[in-house]
């Protein structure tokens, strides 16, 4: 089995491994060159109090990289050897020089008591020896380190079993529930309209078809009433004129809107885009920009383009007017409907809408 290197010859090796001085280590340590070499050569003579040195080897095996608990407990182990060693030494001091007084016979009464009284000698010398208390166990542990360079990996604690078979449980009944779902969604999908199912001698109150008592065939409605419905529905005159206006994206452009011939305008500044605003004109509208090409007008859905106020002066207008847009709509038409001054207004006008002067 190899031979376990002294906790101070491993940090000797790992402070020249990272190319540190003894100067070095020293200064960044801040405990003077005579400790840190009695703390390397393993001279616990020369070394302070045991407490004071435990933490510098802590202290040192942390400047130069090695795991500080693994350098600490070989620390502990070494210096207590070297007390248990120093504790037998003297007790051996201690025989010799008791024996030497036995032997040129300066206490003759002792080595006779000793002579008659064997057990009583072997028990003082047991004790002598195991001064040590036993608490202390072995001087040099038995326990081997196998790494000193770094900390040792930290495992995780062990899933408990039943934990694991919970969680595969619970598994494998989304799995089931999820199956059932999909399968019940697919199946729904599958099935096929329900259809009229024509019965003899009753009368079919869908809309779709009509039974016949006598022969049990069906037969298609008229559906002329809810084509007429439509027909009247179109036929509504509309209530307001929908307009909007667009900036495009990255454009500016300067606008003024005024509604209902007020001298007060609804919008009057320069907007930059993307932007966009709309109105439902029931009366008048005016559209004025000095940017054209930047904006987009659309009216009930339509584009429409501003035009020139007056040649080369850059002001580009748009107006709507819904009394006009209603004319056209009624000659289109061809009714009639009572304007909000009780006048009736008939089908005339020219039907479009034309930029202000």
């Amino acid at each position: 089995m190899a031979r376990q290197k002294p906790f101070g010859e491993l940090l000797n090796e790992a402070r020249r491994r990272n190319g540190m001085s003894l100067a070095d280590a020293s200064r960044a340590l801040r405990i003077r060159q005579d400790i840190l070499r009695a703390i390397e050569e393993g001279d616990f003579s020369r070394m302070p109090p045991r407490g004071y040195t435990r933490n510098m080897v802590i202290a040192y095996a942390r400047l130069v990289g090695l795991d500080p608990r693994k350098i600490s407990q070989l620390y502990n182990d070494q210096a207590y050897a070297y007390e248990v060693g120093k504790v037998r030494s003297s007790n051996n001091e201690e025989q010799f020089q008791s024996r030497r007084r036995s032997s040129s016979g300066t206490d003759m009464g002792e080595s006779s008591s000793r002579s008659r009284h064997p057990e009583s000698t072997q028990r003082s010398r047991s004790r002598n020896q195991d001064s040590v208390h036993p608490s202390r166990g072995r001087a040099v542990p038995r326990t081997q380190y196998t790494n000193l360079y770094a900390s040792p990996a930290k495992t995780r604690p062990g899933v408990p079993p039943l934990a694991i078979l919970i969680a595969a449980v619970v598994v494998v009944i989304l799995i089931i529930l999820c199956i059932v779902l999909f399968s019940r969604t697919g199946a729904t999908m599958a099935e096929p309209n329900d259809q009229a199912t024509p019965i003899t001698g009753l009368t079919d109150t869908s809309g779709n078809a009509t039974s016949s008592s006598n022969t049990g065939t069906t037969q298609p409605t008229d559906t002329t009433g809810a084509d007429a419905t439509q027909n009247a529905a179109a036929q509504l005159p509309p209530t307001s004129a929908h307009f909007s206006y667009s900036v495009k994206d990255g454009e500016q452009a300067y606008i003024e809107v005024y509604l209902d011939g007020s001298a007060n305008p609804d919008v009057a500044e320069t907007v930059t885009g993307p932007a966009t605003k709309e109105y439902d004109v029931t009366g008048t509208l005016r559209f004025t920009t000095t940017n054209p090409e930047a904006v987009t007008l659309m009216l009930d859905g339509a584009t429409v383009e501003p035009q020139e106020t007056n040649s080369g002066t850059g002001i580009y207008n748009y107006s709507v007017d819904f009394t006009s847009i209603l004319r056209a709509w009624q000659q289109e038409h061809g009714s009639t409907t009572q304007s909000s001054d009780g006048s009736t207004a008939g089908a005339q006008g020219d039907g479009t809408t034309t930029p202000a002067a």
